[in-house]
Parts: structure tokens; sequence; C-alpha cells
């Protein structure tokens, strides 16, 4: 695994796919693993969209307050990871957030898109500013949406936001809700963000030659679902957490137009996706950069030692999950932080290899978890 040391030319990079709440446990369960591994506390930058986006604003909150510490194997781990980062995750995935907020977005005066930021600050970020870091700031993060204007992606980080076509601006008054909401704007639930861009500070002019009012996003995955731009260059090894869902069989097709608009829908997302994941395969081929990717489907690997108690059948399950922010249950979110975590141990094999939540775990744990 030596081209996994983040200490390696050009660092290390994550990526985390789009998802919904599916996402945000998976990839909970991949960056348990790396802390364990003493790579999390190494990561150089972390690109994410939509459900990954969640996650990666949960592991903004949390960064301040993981204590790190050096194990056995001489790596640094955060020894609070559980309680500084998966217990707050776990209580945002026991609530609904995206039935109101599509219900309330309907109401005049309201947008899905208002209503998402709204929840997502009421249960996940607060008021926390993108420009304001409390302690210390980790990696770079880096949140992807797209620009409807242009067909092209638009990026948030504590800098600065927007893209080529239209410029850049200041994110010192942009909330991380604001933010994480744009990048998982499900079309057509929470688009478009309108962003009032008098409103920041801009910093350059775009190739467009227009200065515009606003901003408006939708989901970024709607242009890469595995958030692969920002880290195509600059990174020695890039990691890849794919928590996207196969494109479903569908035996007999509907022939009406709405449906048959979801199914292309459907269709045009997976080539998204597939498109995305042989690019990073190319850059894995020629070692430019090294890598790896996690991902939801993947079947257990031949001759892999196989934690006790992990469901080899989960991951077909798991992948028919609805991509939503619809509350998940205490047994779901455990499956698949254990199937996130299991993978990336699988692929990135250590001294250790116990899952996070066994069978064994009992049941007034879960309670306690919902009382929480």
């Amino acid at each position: 695994m030596e081209a996994l040391n983040p200490a390696a030319g050009g660092g290390t990079a994550l990526c985390l796919s789009g998802g919904g709440y599916r996402a945000v446990a998976f990839h909970a369960g991949v960056l348990w693993r790396l802390n364990e591994l003493g790579l999390m506390q190494g990561l150089g930058r972390i690109s994410a969209v939509s459900g990954g986006a969640v996650l990666a604003g949960c592991l903004a909150m949390a960064w301040p307050a993981f204590k790190f510490e050096q194990n056995v194997a001489g790596n640094f781990v955060a020894s609070n990871f559980r309680e500084a980062l998966i217990l707050p995750v776990r209580r945002l995935l026991s609530v609904d957030i995206g039935t109101p907020a599509t219900l309330v977005g309907l109401l005049p005066g309201r947008t899905g898109y208002g209503e998402l930021a709204r929840y997502l600050q009421a249960y996940a970020y607060g008021g926390r500013l993108m420009g304001a870091p409390a302690g210390p700031a980790g990696p770079e993060m880096v949140l992807c949406a797209t620009d409807l204007r242009h067909g092209t992606p638009w990026t948030f980080d504590r800098r600065q936001m927007g893209n080529l076509d239209m410029g850049y601006f200041d994110t010192a008054t942009v909330t991380w809700a604001a933010a994480v909401a744009a990048s998982a704007g499900f079309v057509p639930l929470f688009s478009p963000a309108r962003l009032d861009l008098l409103a920041h500070r801009r910093i350059s002019d775009g190739a467009a030659g227009q200065r515009y009012r606003t901003a408006l996003l939708a989901d970024g995955g709607v242009y890469d679902d595995l958030a692969l731009d920002p880290v195509s260059d600059g990174f020695g090894t890039v990691l890849i957490s794919d928590a996207s869902e196969e494109l479903p069989v569908r035996a007999r097709p509907a022939a009406n137009w709405v449906c048959q608009l979801s199914r292309v829908r459907e269709i045009a997302m997976s080539q998204v996706r597939l498109r995305r994941l042989a690019q990073a395969r190319a850059w894995f081929a020629r070692s430019a950069p090294a890598g790896a990717v996690f991902g939801l489907t993947a079947k257990w690997p031949d001759g892999a030692d196989k934690p006790p108690g992990l469901d080899l059948e989960a991951a077909g399950r798991l992948a028919r999950l609805p991509t939503a922010f619809v509350r998940m249950d205490a047994r779901t979110q455990r499956v698949l932080i254990n199937w996130g975590y299991a993978i990336c141990a699988a692929t990135l094999p250590g001294d250790s290899m116990r899952l996070p939540y066994p069978n064994e775990e009992r049941e007034e744990q879960e309670v306690h978890l919902r009382k929480m």
C-alpha cells in the first residue's frame, strides 16, 4: 500500500459521491476505516457532492473537536471519532428533512432549496459560515454543484465559490447549510438554488463576460456524481467513496410521458457515473494518480478476510435504497456504516478489521440513540 501513503508526492484527496442519506451513512463507514488507518488526518482535500456534501459538512463541524492521538502503529487517529462525528451523523439520519422541505417548498414565497437549507441548519450545521472555521480547519473541503446557466460545475470552499464562466465570489458570509443544500439540490425538488451574488464580494470576473446578479444551481451530481473535477490534478493519491445506486432494470418501462422522462433521467445519471468511474480507473491504470474506489455495490473481494458478523448480501439490498433525505431506521444506518467500513477495509487492509457495529450490539443502544 505504498502508493496510498498520504505523505507521498502530491498528498491524498478523497471524493465523496452523491446518494442522499444512503451516501451519508456509507461514507461515514469509509471515513471510520480511514481514521483507523491514520489516513483521515493526512487528507489534503475532500471533494464532495450531494449526499457526500452533507457528510463533508458534518466532518467540517466535527474536525475542531477531534482528539488526534498516536496509536501503537504510529498513526495519528481521532480517538473520539464516534462521539465527534458518528453520533451527530446518526442523529441527522434519524430525521426526515426531505419530505417537509419538499412540501413546505411548494408554498408561496418558499422554495425547496431554501427549506432544505433551513433544515440542514437546524439539524446539522447551525449558522456556521464556510469562511470562519472554529479551530483547526482540517482538509480543504470542496462542495460541488451544477451551474444551470452554463452546464458546468460550480464549487464552494472556505475561500470562494463560483466557476470560470461566472467568476468567483467570497464565501465569508455563506453558511455551510446554504452551500450543502445547493450541492444536494435534487432536481426538481430542491432546485434551483438561487444565490444572490451581489451580496458577496467578487474576486474575479468570469469568461462569459457578463455579470449576473444571481447564480442558478442544481445538484452537483447532474454534472459529476463522483466529484472528481476538483481532484483532477495536484494529488498523488485519490480515494473515491462511491455510494451511487446502480441503474435498476425495468422489464416493462412505462410508455407515458412522465415515466419515460423519469427513466431517461435515470439512464442519463447512470451514464454520468459510469463515465466518471472510467475516468478514475484510467488514472489508476497509469498510476497518475494512484488510488482506489470503495463502491457501495462492490462485491466482496475473493480471498479477502471477512469481519465477523458482516452480511455479504448487504450490497444488493443497500443499492436499492432510495436516494432521498427521509428518516433512516437505526438498523439500516448500522448496516450501511458497517458496509462502508468493510469495503474500505478490504481495499486497504490493516492490522485490525472489526466492524463498528457488530451483530451482538444490544437493542438498548439503539433505543438510546433514538432518544438523543
